[in-house]
């Protein structure tokens, strides 16, 4: 946290003097932003704070069999970041994102890169999100929903390594390629990385963008290699203060690779929106094994609509969705900020051959009450159905600042 105070006010001060003594502007765009006057130097500090509050239960087939739940209700901050990012002569970018949440500081992407390489495009290189799906693509800040689909869960969002990334086609088309090691999340330090690694590569289209809709497709490829030939994917309903996970693999051994195909497609009109993604992945052991490739797969389709007019609009290929903007912020008076209605339905298959992985359905629906550009309060209502086991409900709010 010093460290990162120190930063923050190490740069303020030197924005002047790197940029040959030109003046300096700072403003609000979201963020506390400093920048010179021909734009070459540019730095922004932001950070978000998500609180939960979340109500469950279980019905008796599901309690039977998974027993008590140890609690009703809970409350925790399932997001607490503090974050800075900046371009230095125009043509280096950097960015920190430390998060303070579970009573544990670690980062959530830490890069340096550089832009308008020639014919290469941009490199980046520190901890970053590897580009394999949409949802994660969009800042955490902008969701539909409090959570993310099942397909979060079937590979981590941020790892360390390297990402290339360019546009085409005046950004109709869009490339991403990505060299990942698998070192720990909270450190991304590890002196060895020694984890397997990791080649994802995605490619996306925006074949419409008028004033009034747009129509984002594309494709990704990851071929996953662990190290200690073992793998496991396991899942929570999409309601991340309820701690149990009812659908989980385990541990699976003799793992030789395994391969992960996503397919995605993002269509906005107006006040109407509407996103899906397909995600499979096909475990292959060793050649040594007894055991049989395994094939698991995860798929969500969600839809909203702004009741007060407003409009989700595109960002990139690589940044995924802005957040909605209220015509009128709230003031008590006569504006009312801006309400979202929106609606999910995911599901994710862990059972393959002889492994019993469970099988979940969720159905969200969701309210979305956006104050401001930077405050919202979000309800989600979940309703959970794990294969052969039962039922549970989720009731959640989430009080959100975010700049």
């Amino acid at each position: 946290m010093k460290l990162f105070v120190k930063q923050i006010l190490f740069l303020a001060w030197a924005m002047p003097s790197i940029g040959f003594s030109q003046e300096t502007t700072v403003d609000w765009k979201s963020g506390l932003t400093f920048q010179s006057t021909d734009a070459n130097f540019k730095m922004k500090i932001g950070g978000r704070i998500q609180y939960d509050h979340a109500f469950y239960t279980q019905n008796d087939a599901l309690e039977s069999i998974q027993g008590s739940l140890l609690t009703e209700n809970g409350t925790k901050f399932r997001r607490a970041w503090l974050s800075n990012v900046g371009t230095l002569y125009d043509q280096v970018d950097f960015g920190l994102f430390v998060s303070f949440e579970g009573g544990k500081v670690g980062f959530r992407g830490a890069y340096m890169g550089l832009k308008k390489i020639p014919f290469l495009g941009n490199i980046r290189v520190g901890q970053l999100k590897e580009p394999l799906r949409l949802e994660v693509s969009t800042s955490s800040k902008h969701l539909l929903f409090l959570e993310r689909s099942f397909a979060v869960d079937y590979v981590p969002i941020f790892n360390n390594g390297l990402l290339i990334y360019n546009d085409f086609l005046q950004k109709r088309l869009s490339g991403q390629f990505g060299l990942f090691r698998n070192a720990d999340l909270n450190k991304a330090n590890d002196l060895e990385a020694n984890g397997g690694y990791n080649i994802t590569q995605r490619i996306t289209g925006l074949p419409v963008r008028r004033e009034a809709s747009f129509l984002h497709v594309g494709g990704s490829y990851s071929f996953r290699k662990p190290s200690d030939h073992s793998l496991r994917i396991r899942s929570k309903p999409e309601a991340h203060v309820a701690e149990k996970y009812y659908i989980d693999t385990k541990t699976i051994e003799e793992v030789q690779h395994s391969n992960m195909i996503n397919l995605e497609a993002l269509y906005g009109w107006n006040a109407f929106s509407v996103q899906g993604e397909y995600l499979t992945t096909q475990v292959k052991r060793l050649a040594s094994s007894l055991e049989k490739d395994l094939r698991f797969s995860t798929y969500y389709i969600q839809a909203s609509y702004c009741l007060t007019g407003e409009k989700r609009t595109y960002k990139s290929s690589l940044s995924g969705l802005n957040s909605v903007r209220p015509l009128k912020n709230f003031d008590g008076k006569h504006g009312y900020g801006a309400l979202e209605v929106a609606a999910k339905y995911s599901t994710s298959d862990l059972d393959s051959q002889t492994l019993i992985g469970g099988a979940q359905k969720d159905v969200t629906l969701g309210l979305n009450w956006y104050l401001n550009p930077l405050t919202k309060v979000v309800l989600n209502q979940v309703w959970a159905t794990i294969e052969n086991e039962g039922k549970l409900r989720v009731f959640q709010v989430r009080f959100q600042v975010a700049f």
